[in-house]
């Protein structure tokens, strides 16, 4: 709702499958090939494995999961940005509550990583992350995450992205007394971009 009072064009997924999402990533690539900017939010779980970042479906079964099932089942975050053709890409991933990986092959395997590794920075791309690399986020107590609930608050300043970022990160240091710091990756090119006002005429 919030993008789309911005006026992005938004196809929004709820519990999508792998398939599902695939597909979704998959259309926008197609539907925005002509377009300035591309804006992905991701809400759900992730997992590290092998320095490699990946997207949980809600039909990954993680009963005695390995981590090959894990690479195979998941979306790998680098093909995800790679899937979008615009010249500027913004990332948003609240994605590292826990590592359920962890808990499934936990009693085969010495301990996975917790929370997400860092992201390689591509040019024209910013990749924010709920939470710094190896650390996880918390969940809150409303409707909303504290990282979204950040984010949903500043994304309405008439600011460039970095700063409102910069804002979104003591947001949610604050509300959760430091426990869990927003932390971005990306090499942004060209003017200050805000978000809030990118789609109206002077």
């Amino acid at each position: 709702a919030k993008l789309r009072a911005f006026g992005f064009q938004v196809e929004l997924v709820l519990d999508g499958d792998r398939d599902v999402m695939a597909r979704a990533l998959t259309n926008n690539g197609r539907d925005s090939s002509s377009s300035d900017v591309s804006v992905l939010f991701y809400a759900g779980h992730a997992v590290q494995l092998d320095g490699e970042n990946y997207l949980l479906p809600v039909n990954a079964r993680l009963e005695n999961a390995t981590p090959g099932y894990i690479k195979l089942t998941g979306l790998p975050l680098a093909a995800v940005i790679e899937n979008l053709p615009t010249k500027t890409r913004l990332i948003f991933l609240d994605a590292c509550r826990d590592n359920p990986l962890s808990r499934a092959v936990g009693s085969t395997r010495t301990a996975l990583p917790k929370g997400l590794a860092p992201a390689e920075s591509i040019s024209g791309t910013l990749i924010a992350y709920a939470t710094k690399d190896g650390a996880t986020a918390e969940d809150g107590n409303g409707r909303h995450s504290p990282y979204t609930s950040a984010l949903l608050q500043y994304l309405d300043n008439k600011e460039d992205i970095g700063v409102v970022l910069r804002r979104v990160r003591q947001s949610v240091m604050s509300a959760t007394r430091d426990r869990q710091q927003p932390w971005e990756y990306g090499s942004l090119i060209g003017e200050q971009l805000v978000l809030a006002t990118m789609f109206r005429r002077p």
